[in-house]
C-alpha cells in the first residue's frame, strides 16, 4: 500500500486531549491515530498514513505514521520538514529546494539471510534463530513521564562528579534503567539473571562520511550497559559511565566496519558473545531505550504557527523506553512500557519520581 490520508472532525475542544489531569486523555489520543493503525492483525499496512484532526476551537492535529521497517525518526521528521516547507511555499511563494537521498541500500547493504520470526519477539542473540515465545501485548502497559530541565540540571550536577559530562539522554536513560531493574527484579524475585541496555543510535553521522540527508531505517543499537544479578544495585553514575566506554568503542569501531561493509555481520557477532557472556549468570532480558531528543520536531510549521506539543500515545511494548524532548529543549519527556506487575512496582519508586512527574 502506498499512502493514506483521512481528515476528521472533532466535537469538542483541542484542550480536551491537552489535558494532563484528565485520567482518559490517553484514550482521546488514540482517536486521533487511524484506526489500522491500531490493529496489530493487520498483515498490509501503507508505508505512510497521516490523519488530519480538526477540533471546534479550530485547533488542528496532524497524526503521522510511518512504517518503521522502511523509515526511523531522523527520516520522519525530514519528511515533516519538507512537507511542511512546501505547504508554505504556496502562501509565500519560493518553493524550496528538497533534495532526500533514497540510495540507503547502496550504502548500509541487505543481509541475503532473512529470519523467520512469526511470533513478534525479537531475536537479540545475533543468531537469527527462532523464537518460539509469543508476546501477548495485553499484559503490558505504558506510563508517561515528565523530567523538567530543572531536575535533569540537578541530576546532572549530582551524576558529574563521579560521570565526567553526561549527556541529558544518559542521564535518563540510565536513571530509568536503574528504577525498572529495581521492579522486575522485586516482581520475579529471581537470585540469578542478566540485563542488557540497549539504545538505538543514528548511523547517518557515524561513518567516514556522513550522509546527512538519507532516507530509510539507518539506525542500530549498541549495548550501552550489561548487569548481572550482584550488579543490579549499582548507582546511576556507573550505569552513565558504562555507556560512555561502551558508545566510545562502538564509535571507533563501527567506521571501519562499516568501510568494509562488515558492519552488521560483526555487530551480530558482537551481540551474541555478550548475550552468551551474560548467559553464565542466568535468562538475559533486554531493555530498549530510543531517543527522539534533539530532532527538530517543534520547528516543523504548516504555515499555522509552531506545534504545542509533539507526543506519542501509549503503547504496549515489552521493555522499551522512549525519549523525546519537551517543548523547551531543556525537559524530557519518557514513554516506559513493561509487564503490568513490573509497571505497578516501578510506579512505587518514590526516589525515582522525585526526578520526574507521571502523566495521566
Amino acid at each position: 500500500m502506498g499512502v493514506m490520508f483521512l481528515v476528521a472532525k472533532a466535537g469538542c475542544p483541542m484542550t480536551d486531549v491537552m489535558n494532563d489531569k484528565d485520567s482518559q486523555r490517553e484514550e482521546k489520543l488514540k482517536l486521533l491515530l487511524l484506526d489500522d493503525m491500531n490493529k496489530k492483525e493487520q498483515e498490509v499496512k501503507p508505508m505512510l498514513s497521516i490523519q488530519l484532526t480538526q477540533f471546534e476551537c479550530g485547533g488542528e492535529v496532524i497524526c503521522v505514521f510511518f512504517n518503521h521497517k522502511l523509515s526511523d525518526m531522523y527520516s520522519v521528521t525530514h519528511f515533516m520538514r519538507d512537507w511542511a516547507s512546501i505547504a508554505r511555499s504556496f502562501t509565500h511563494g519560493d518553493l524550496p529546494v528538497v533534495n532526500p537521498q533514497f540510495n540507503g541500500a547502496t550504502c548500509f547493504p541487505p543481509e541475503l539471510e532473512v529470519s523467520d520470526n512469526p511470533s513478534g519477539r525479537q531475536d537479540t542473540s545475533g543468531t537469527n534463530e527462532r523464537v518460539e515465545v509469543p508476546l501477548s501485548f495485553s499484559k503490558f502497559c505504558s506510563k508517561r513521564l515528565v523530567f523538567e530541565g530543572s531536575k535533569i540540571a540537578a541530576l546532572k550536577a549530582m551524576v558529574s562528579e563521579k560521570a565526567e559530562n553526561p549527556t541529558r539522554v544518559q542521564l535518563i536513560a540510565a536513571l530509568i534503567y536503574k528504577a525498572v531493574l529495581s521492579a522486575k527484579s522485586s516482581v520475579t524475585g529471581c537470585v540469578e539473571g542478566a540485563t542488557q541496555l540497549h539504545l538505538m543510535i543514528n548511523l547517518r553521522q557515524r561513518v567516514e562520511s556522513p550522509l546527512p540527508r538519507l532516507i530509510g531505517n539507518i539506525i542500530s543499537r549498541y549495548i550501552a550497559s550489561e548487569t548481572t544479578w550482584e550488579q543490579r544495585d549499582k548507582e546511576v553514575w556507573d550505569i552513565v559511565g558504562g555507556m560512555k566506554k561502551s558508545l566510545k568503542e562502538f564509535c571507533q569501531k563501527f567506521p571501519r566496519d562499516y568501510k568494509n561493509k562488515e558492519w552488521g555481520r560483526l555487530y551480530k557477532l558482537h551481540a551474541k558473545q555478550s548475550t552468551e557472556r551474560l548467559r553464565n549468570n542466568g535468562d538475559v532480558a533486554v531493555i530498549s531505550c530510543s531517543s527522539w531528543c534533539r530532532f527538530p520536531v517543534y520547528d516543523v510549521d504548516f504555515g499555522w504557527g509552531k506545534a504545542v506539543w509533539v507526543t506519542v500515545p501509549e503503547f504496549p511494548a515489552k521493555d522499551l523506553i522512549l525519549l523525546m524532548d519537551t517543548k523547551d529543549g531543556e525537559g524530557i519527556e519518557a514513554m516506559v512500557s513493561l509487564e503490568e506487575k513490573a509497571m505497578e512496582a516501578f510506579q512505587q519508586n518514590q526516589e525515582f519520581f522525585s526526578f520526574c512527574e507521571l502523566k495521566k
